[in-house]
């Protein structure tokens, strides 16, 4: 139980997490970046994948968020939201599914984008969705109108041969 991880700290800046991983590393604490190379390969794949996660060990949590707290590095940092029927902070959120992930190939990273995070309560069983913010509507729209001439370059090129 002692070796689960557990996230500490989302950025979807490689950089910034590198920092937040070496202030940790300083104080005797352990830590992993996950799915650093995917958001840094293709920085749209962020919103996939829910960043760049910091985690430590389980058994290290408690004095990793003391030394957050000490040094005043983020705002505490919850890899959950609490539910907002029952306030448990027990809860996780529903990463994309297959047929989402070959959309998104199909499409050039559109529907990952456009995707809201749905939460699920642990607790209650609760579902809720997060609002969209405006840079998601503004790059999805970009990501279309890219997408069609893409596609269209495509198929002028397959009748050109």
């Amino acid at each position: 139980m002692g070796n689960e991880l557990r996230t500490i700290y989302t950025t979807p800046n490689n950089i910034e997490a590198h920092i937040f991983k070496q202030k940790l590393e300083n104080e005797g604490i352990e830590c992993i970046l996950t799915d650093e190379h995917i958001v840094s390969v293709n920085t749209f794949y962020n919103q996939a994948v829910g960043g760049i996660k910091v985690q430590v060990k389980e058994s290290d949590y408690a004095r990793a968020m003391e030394v957050i707290k000490e040094e005043e590095m983020i705002e505490i940092h919850r890899d959950s939201i609490p539910c907002i029927k029952c306030k448990s902070e027990d809860t996780y959120f529903k990463r994309a599914g297959i047929l989402m992930k070959l959309l998104a190939i199909l499409t050039l990273g559109i529907p990952i984008v456009l995707r809201r995070k749905e939460w699920t309560c642990k607790n209650c069983g609760h579902i809720w969705r997060e609002k969209f913010q405006f840079y998601q509507f503004f790059f999805g729209f970009i990501l279309l109108i890219f997408t069609l001439f893409f596609w269209a370059a495509v198929v002028h090129i397959v009748k050109s041969l």
